[in-house]
């Protein structure tokens, strides 16, 4: 998606992590410039294993890629051996503004892995 400059389109990105003392950091986008997400397939997470903010032309980029995997071990395979779909994901937010914050009381007090009728 491209945004004309002139418009106030912003957008907040939020990324969250399992480790602290930072969990929840947000950016927040203003001016928004360029939107582009590629989504993967249904039934998979999206692992962020690259991403950074450049800053060129007076321009804003958050710039990632993720891999698509599994929600689940395929069966019979063995204990953290994940199969990784074909493909790698892509994203870019870019603005004329960028400001960013931590979050961490976002998460509350309680851990949750899954969903919440499945927690562990």
């Amino acid at each position: 998606m491209s945004c004309p400059g002139h418009l106030h389109t912003n957008a907040h990105v939020l990324f969250q992590r399992q480790f602290k003392p930072v969990s929840v950091i947000e950016l927040f986008f203003e001016q928004l410039t360029h939107f582009t997400l590629s989504p993967s397939p249904e039934g998979c997470d999206s692992i962020i294993h690259y991403a950074r903010v450049t800053l060129e032309g007076g321009i804003f980029s958050l710039i990632g890629t993720f891999t698509a995997g599994p929600l689940r071990l395929p069966p019979g395979t063995p204990s953290g051996v994940w199969q990784r779909q074909p493909g790698t994901g892509e994203f870019r937010v870019a603005g004329r503004r960028l400001s960013w914050r931590e979050a961490p009381g976002w998460l509350g007090s309680e851990t949750r892995y899954g969903a919440l009728e499945n927690r562990v």
